[in-house]
């Protein structure tokens, strides 16, 4: 590693890494959550070039929550003075708090381990839950675990971003012949 420790077989090491001297610390998550921040603020303002899209908004400007601040805030989007909030994360599935909060007790007391993606949408919820009454803004949750499975947000924000785009490439097409 960067900062100097020997790295084990399985690469745990990066998990708990604050990197380099100088490398502005974080670790293999903040790193990963960092570069998808950047992508999915770039495809946004692709997609919504007329709504401004804001990313980091750390000087409170978009004070929607009084415990946190949206990664990535596309304003006005659809014209109607509605917000859309994206709050990205990034997670280990298989940490043993996260294992915890997608089990539930079965028949006879026994523990019952959730499906596939059982975590990722109980991280979902905890964020959207974070965040409280957004009144008439939306909040999506951009939540991606270590395999790359995404959250329902997120899936229907890809889903959002290729329809608007579509839309768009239809009309731009239309008026260009």
């Amino acid at each position: 590693c960067s900062c100097g420790h020997a790295l084990d077989e399985a690469a745990t090491h990066y998990i708990h890494c604050r990197g380099a001297p100088g490398a502005g610390g974080g670790n293999f998550f903040t790193s990963v959550h960092d570069a998808m921040l950047r992508e999915v603020a770039n495809m946004l303002r692709t997609v919504y070039p007329r709504g401004q899209v804001v990313a980091e908004d750390y000087v409170g400007a978009m004070s929607y929550s009084p415990l946190h601040r949206p990664d990535v805030t596309i304003l006005d989007a659809g014209g109607f003075g509605v917000h859309t909030l994206v709050e990205l994360t990034v997670f280990r599935a298989t940490a043993a708090a996260n294992v915890r909060s997608s089990t539930r007790m079965g028949p006879g007391g026994r523990l019952v381990h959730g499906t596939i993606g059982a975590a990722l949408a109980a991280r979902q919820e905890t964020r959207r839950a974070g965040y409280g009454d957004l009144g008439q803004h939306r909040l999506l949750v951009f939540a991606v675990d270590e395999y790359g499975m995404m959250s329902g947000d997120a899936q229907a924000l890809l889903c959002e971003c290729i329809a608007v785009r579509e839309d768009r490439l239809d009309v731009e097409g239309r008026h260009s012949t």
